[in-house]
């Protein structure tokens, strides 16, 4: 009789151990999943953080002196004396891809909006404005022009024709770079200043007119041009 109920003791501890065993993992499973469900979250949370950091536009940096007008082919920034601070004219800054013509007269003054007319004191603005335009054959520069800046016309193959106005006083290096179909060019007796290569690569530049003062600064700013080059100075 004994062994009997200790038989039926082991059973009955058996069972319990196996019942309790059964439960801890539910248990632990739960938590896992609780966990895991708690750090998905946490992704979530963080996946529209970083998405609503990445939806933000660019930064964009505005020049106030850079103005477009509908009116206009070209588009100017403004020119400020650096003394007052005040507004004393325009430079041509980029000529619209799409206006671009054969033959171009620049103009000797911008209208701004508010009705005031500024003189055109500059053509480029460091930058080729109209570098690479094949289909530019002939230019004329107004007498409000003091300044052809660097590269504006360089690699213009197909230009064939520069007039120069008196009262520019400087081009910039590399102004006329590689234009190729240039004949001949007349630099005004104003100018003081021609910068290094402002002629480069002019292979076909036959004839020039420029101050004597420039004398001594010929291969510099006529390199690459034809050796049989005839030159005439101004005094």
């Amino acid at each position: 009789m004994k062994k009997i109920i200790a038989l039926f003791l082991v059973v009955g501890m058996t069972a319990v151990l196996f019942a309790s065993c059964k439960k801890n993992p539910d248990s632990t499973d739960t938590s896992t999943s609780a966990s895991t469900t708690e750090s998905t979250s946490g992704n979530t949370s963080t996946s529209e953080t970083t998405t609503e950091t990445t939806t933000k536009g660019p930064v964009v940096f505005v020049d106030p002196q850079i103005i477009d007008s509908l009116y206009y082919d070209y588009i100017i920034r403004t020119v400020k004396d650096q003394d007052t601070n005040k507004v004393v004219g325009v430079a041509i800054f980029n000529w619209k891809q799409e206006k671009a013509k054969s033959e171009l007269v620049f103009d000797s003054e911008y209208t701004m909006q508010d009705g005031t007319k500024l003189p055109v004191l500059q053509i480029g603005v460091g930058q080729g404005i109209l570098s690479f335009q094949n289909e530019l054959k002939s230019i004329t520069v107004p007498a409000s022009v003091d300044k052809i800046a660097k590269k504006a016309f360089a690699f213009c193959s197909e230009l064939k024709t520069v007039n120069l106005s008196e009262g520019l006083e400087s081009i910039g290096e590399m102004a006329f770079w590689s234009c190729k179909s240039l004949e001949s060019i007349s630099i005004p007796s104003t100018v003081t200043e021609i910068g290094t290569n402002a002629f480069a690569g002019c292979e076909n530049l036959r004839s020039v007119t420029l101050p004597r003062a420039f004398e001594s600064q010929i291969d510099n700013i006529f390199e690459g041009c034809p050796s049989d080059m005839v030159i005439t100075y101004i005094d």
